[in-house]
């Protein structure tokens, strides 16, 4: 199952964290929306 993680307060190692425990992406606050929609086609495509 994909997971795509949203935090606002992330660093590069609470970032590699999460991924290293299986969430698909991480993104940060505040996020660009044209970026959200494309990491989201692109896990939908991906599974």
């Amino acid at each position: 199952m994909p997971i795509i993680m949203y935090s606002g307060n992330l660093t590069k190692e609470l970032g590699q964290k999460d991924v290293d425990l299986g969430a698909t992406a991480v993104l940060d606050k505040p996020y660009d929306f044209s970026n959200l929609s494309t990491l989201v086609a692109q896990t939908l495509e991906s599974t």
